[in-house]
């Protein structure tokens, strides 16, 4: 191992160490300055960790201080990221509830295909599906060279079949599950000088544009895409960036501006 290559290997070991170590010592400053009452402080914190790395508990708490602060957009936000880090925290769950409640915002109730076809499921179907398939593929070989009955094979089809279609149609639907939550915004706030929670979708991007309909702090929207699949923005010449917006059920649509909603995953640059 060449001396270059060593160096290489000590210098990325104490870039992760750093990273990590200052991850923690912004995480435990926040829930110092939580403790002595100071929520801006450790809202501040809290944010600079989160720029570092995510866990369930830094967005948990940081929703209950956006909670605290009375500002629910922020809050839901906060608690759906916290969910998606640690869906089995039944805590989180309620509190989200009692966010969206606060809110005024309906919180969409989970429908079947919303909970065993979600985002969450797609490794599951994928697992069943390729059992479906090898299964299916060893049965047929297994007749073919025992020379069984074909009378198995007839009363298999049916339920492979079945199997396969039900699977398949799992994984799709579930893949456009984990799809939709890459474009999925929460709306925060207005970015007019009220700083209200009624946000404005306008007909074109640009704060002269008139109002297409209104959003409220906490609703969730999905960002559509351009024809390159990319998320759909545009930026005006004052510099502010606008994205093209609708409500999952296509009643409303409209240009939000980039300081009015936050994402429920990050882009990759």
């Amino acid at each position: 191992m060449t001396s270059s290559f060593k160096f290489l290997i000590f210098f990325l070991t104490c870039i992760r160490f750093l990273y990590g170590s200052e991850q923690d010592r912004l995480f435990y400053d926040a829930i110092r300055a939580e403790a002595s009452g100071d929520t801006d402080l450790a809202i501040k914190f809290y944010l600079q960790a989160s720029q570092i790395a995510h866990t369930a508990n830094l967005h948990g708490n940081l929703a209950n201080l956006y909670f605290e602060e009375g500002k629910f957009g922020h809050s839901i936000l906060h608690f759906r990221k916290a969910i998606l880090l640690n869906s089995e925290n039944s805590e989180l769950s309620t509190n989200l509830a009692f966010a969206y409640e606060k809110a005024g915002v309906q919180n969409a109730k989970s429908k079947f295909l919303d909970t065993y076809f979600s985002a969450d499921f797609l490794p599951f179907w994928i697992i069943i599906l390729n059992i479906v398939i090898w299964f299916s593929v060893v049965l047929v070989i297994y007749i073919f060279f025992f020379k069984e009955s074909k009378r198995l094979l007839f009363y298999s089809i049916p339920i492979l079949t079945a199997l396969f279609v039900l699977s398949s149609y799992a994984v799709h639907f579930s893949s456009n599950q984990k799809a939709l939550k890459l474009r999925e915004i929460i709306v925060l706030h207005s970015s007019d000088s009220n700083n209200t929670n009624i946000v404005q979708l306008r007909r074109f991007a640009g704060e002269k544009s008139l109002a297409n309909t209104s959003v409220s702090s906490g609703e969730s929207l999905i960002v559509d895409l351009d024809e390159n699949k990319k998320h759909k923005f545009h930026k005006v010449s004052n510099g502010d960036i606008w994205y093209l917006v609708r409500s999952s059920d296509n009643k409303s649509k409209g240009w939000i501006k980039e300081d009015e909603f936050g994402w429920l995953i990050e882009p990759i640059s």
